[in-house]
């Protein structure tokens, strides 16, 4: 949990430099990978000051994600819509 009263944190810039909001997309499958994919797979962090730039890139990501391990279209659940 952040603390809304830690200036320290929330506006140095080794902190997150006046941003106020965080994103995380981790990379999760079924089945083991090969060695190789496993190395071209990340987790990402975004810092925004807005949640809707944060999703954008976040959605972005994903759908990019879903095609090179899948081959698969991004279609975003309905979920992520709400």
């Amino acid at each position: 949990m952040i603390d809304a009263l830690d200036t320290r944190l929330l506006d140095s810039p080794l902190g997150w430099a006046g941003h106020r909001v965080m994103g995380t997309l981790w990379f999760a499958a079924g089945s083991s990978l090969p060695l190789a994919r496993r190395k071209t797979l990340l987790v990402l962090r975004v810092l925004a000051p807005r949640v809707e730039p944060a999703v954008a890139l976040l959605t972005r990501v994903w759908a990019a994600w879903r095609h090179e391990a899948w081959q698969l279209v991004a279609t975003p659940p309905r979920v992520s819509r709400t």
